[in-house]
């Protein structure tokens, strides 16, 4: 089996442990006994803990070869077995939320490693398309979104936890199964180099740390702007159980809804390369264009009435998310120099992990306090917001440090 199959299986395999995780995460919650208020709090805990874990993991594997991404993503995916399935004879309660908060917390580190798995072939030879790779994995996460919505109503929340152990188990197995290729020269040469690095001082190796985010201002720009696109992303995601009850559907609802929203992710993953060449646009504005599709959805959330025009609103993520999370990438990896590009990754996959924290703790405390409507008016505030950060950022073309410029 070719390594190019082999990365799509990862994103796909991961993309189903994923659905649980964060499209479920409120509806499993609300089954074990957590108001909105306290699923909102304990998400955004676990997101917390998960965007540091996150920024940790790129560093690591930066600096050092026992951390590369394939050791990370095993480790990971091993705890990710055993917690689902302590989850499913937990049940609920304290201990469920507990459980299923480092559930969560684990998977968002696995998204930059899993990313850099792709273009680790890529830079050692392999044609392997990002964009098709992502997309399979939106593929993955419909079905899945899908499936555990049916089974969910026909079985309980427990299926929850079922699911999330078969998930587990074949992100080990795909990843078992990838190889690793020798080291070359050049590898071995910057492996020196970052061991000489290491005998900086204290003081020097805290500046090192902190002098990412300075060295590239522009992307640190644009990373903002991102993860207010992303906090309206995570809104609609961790509450649609909430927006399909408030207009009459159920948990199958919610499956259905998600599942149209990553099948529209699909196409657009598969073509966004063929459209950066076709329309000779950068990846910063097809940032740009995401957000104007996030504000066009969360208009039309606000003034959604049935459950049909939830799925009609979902069936434009393709052109929100879906383009967001291969531009998103492609831009990081072309921002940062070689010995960023862990963090890089790292950093824009934290996009989804800060826009989860603050996304789901807004969200739980406007339900509680405003309604479904004003968080989604909040929502739709904040794409736009983060529309106009991400346009006034592509128009700057450099966005390296003083070394290069974004295609």
């Amino acid at each position: 089996m070719s390594e190019k199959i082999k990365c799509a299986m990862l994103q796909g395999t991961f993309f189903m442990f994923f659905c649980l995780a964060f499209a479920f995460n409120t509806y499993y919650l609300g089954t074990a006994g957590f108001s909105d208020r306290a699923t909102g709090i304990l998400i955004s805990v676990s997101c917390s803990a998960g965007g540091l874990l996150q920024a940790a993991a790129g560093r690591m594997a930066d600096r050092n070869p026992v951390f590369i991404w394939k050791n990370q993503v095993i480790v990971l995916a091993i705890a990710e077995a055993v917690l689902s399935a302590a989850l499913y004879f937990t049940g609920k309660g304290l201990a469920a939320g507990i459980i299923f908060g480092c559930m969560m917390a684990l998977s968002l580190p696995m998204v930059p490693m899993i990313n850099m798995a792709t273009f680790y072939y890529s830079e050692h030879g392999v044609p392997v398309d990002y964009g098709i790779a992502r997309g399979t994995g939106s593929m993955s996460f419909a079905v899945m979104s899908y499936i555990a919505g049916k089974a969910t109503v026909m079985w309980g929340s427990r299926m929850v936890a079922v699911l999330a152990v078969i998930s587990a188990v074949a992100i080990l197995a795909t990843t078992l199964s990838m190889p690793m290729y020798k080291t070359s020269q050049e590898d071995a040469e910057k492996k020196r180099e970052a061991a000489l690095a290491k005998q900086m001082n204290a003081s020097e190796r805290m500046d090192h740390r902190h002098g990412i985010l300075r060295k590239y201002p522009v992307f640190t720009a644009m990373i903002t702007g991102i993860f207010l696109l992303m906090f309206m992303h995570n809104i609609v995601s961790t509450y649609m159980i909430r927006i399909v009850e408030a207009v009459g559907g159920n948990s199958g609802s919610m499956g259905t809804a998600m599942a149209i929203a990553a099948a529209t992710e699909l196409p657009m993953m598969f073509v966004y390369g063929r459209m950066v060449k076709r329309f000779k646009l950068s990846d910063a504005a097809f940032i740009t264009i995401a957000g104007l599709f996030y504000i066009f959805r969360g208009v039309l959330f606000v003034m959604a009435g049935s459950v049909g025009m939830i799925f009609f609103i979902q069936a434009f993520q393709g052109m929100s998310y879906g383009l967001l999370a291969v531009s998103r990438s492609n831009y990081a990896n072309k921002c940062m120099d070689a010995e960023d590009q862990s963090t890089g990754q790292s950093l824009a996959a934290m996009t989804e992990s800060i826009g989860a924290l603050a996304g789901s703790l807004a969200g739980g405390l406007l339900i509680a306090s405003a309604g479904v409507r004003v968080m989604l008016i909040a929502a739709a505030a904040a794409a736009a917001a983060g529309t106009l950060i991400t346009f006034i950022c592509g128009r700057h073309k450099s966005a390296k440090g003083s070394e290069g410029q974004v295609a």
